[in-house]
């Protein structure tokens, strides 16, 4: 009943997180701020990626936007996203009008 969503943000906070939905889109945006390093330190190698940062999901259906929720855990974003409950059948009876010309 639901669609989960799961996006490594290492070393990111929720405050540094922003999540739009969009009619049939998910979209997670941020910025990871580059940590200060003590000055006369010298990396032989680093692979850490800094900056803005922007994800686009397309979603397989639509969703209950109201019934949104997201969880940040050991560097894993969650985000459960409800699918909307079915419109119930029922017959709807239409009247006709007369046309005025």
């Amino acid at each position: 009943d639901d669609i989960v969503v799961e996006v490594e943000v290492p070393g990111l906070s929720a405050r540094e997180i922003v999540i739009s939905l969009r009619l049939s889109r998910i979209e997670i945006r941020g910025m990871k701020i580059e940590t200060p390093v003590k000055a006369g330190t010298r990396y032989l190698r680093l692979e850490r990626e800094y900056g803005k940062f922007q994800r686009t999901v397309p979603l397989p259906c639509a969703v209950d936007m109201d019934g949104a929720t997201a969880y940040l855990e050991n560097g894993i974003l969650t985000v459960h996203l409800k699918k909307p409950k079915p419109a119930r059948e029922r017959d709807i009876i239409v009247k006709i009008q007369k046309n005025e010309e």
